[in-house]
């Protein structure tokens, strides 16, 4: 995804929230967060995009996993090692057989 990420987030995100039959607005939003490394925002959105059947069970485990993985590796990043493993914990459980 290119362009006005922070735009697309916006736009979106207010356009999500007040709709909850939108799954287009869910795509460009988890995308676009995703595109920008906003790991725990996209986690966030992923959920309500479960709750509201925008994403498919399967799918949504694997991109939690992915999703959970990356914010691992961030934390590792800024020094955080136990919050680090217990998000790595968390993306094993997502999905024991994503070995990222």
């Amino acid at each position: 995804m290119s362009g006005d990420l922070a735009g697309v987030m916006e736009h979106a995100g207010t356009t999500y929230q007040d709709n909850k039959n939108a799954a287009w607005e869910f795509d460009a939003l988890f995308q676009a967060q995703v595109s920008d490394g906003r790991w725990s925002e996209a986690l966030e959105t992923l959920d309500l995009g479960l709750k509201r059947k925008h994403v498919d069970r399967d799918v949504g485990q694997r991109r939690r996993a992915v999703l959970e993985t990356a914010e691992a590796a961030r934390l590792v990043g800024t020094g955080d090692l136990p919050a680090a493993a217990d998000m790595a914990d968390r993306a094993a459980q997502a999905a024991p057989e994503f070995t990222p």
